[in-house]
């Protein structure tokens, strides 16, 4: 389980990568959950994110966001990498 949580993927993904039935693994998450007295909705653990910045950026310059799975994401602007990451549950400094 704390492999799973380290992973960033989801619980599908994860017990496929795994080998085991989905079902299970949602059984065994269920347990671990209960045994730490947390609920479905728990909040997710904080994850740290890291912005490499090699040069000042040029105006009209996009942000690249890298995701697990090899997700890219470009967007226009700070702000709206902000908001992105704060849509997919990251807290934003």
């Amino acid at each position: 389980m704390d492999e799973f949580e380290r992973s960033g993927k989801s619980g599908q993904e994860f017990a496929a990568w795994a080998g085991v039935k989905y079902p299970t693994f949602a059984h065994w998450r269920q347990e671990r959950r209960r045994k730490l007295g947390q609920s479905k909705a728990a909040p997710k653990e904080l994850k740290w994110l890291e912005a490499v910045v090699a040069e000042p950026a040029a105006p009209g310059a996009s942000v690249a966001i890298h995701l697990s799975g090899g997700v890219r994401v470009e967007v226009s602007s700070v702000k709206l990498a902000a908001e992105l990451l704060l849509a997919l549950g990251m807290r934003v400094c």
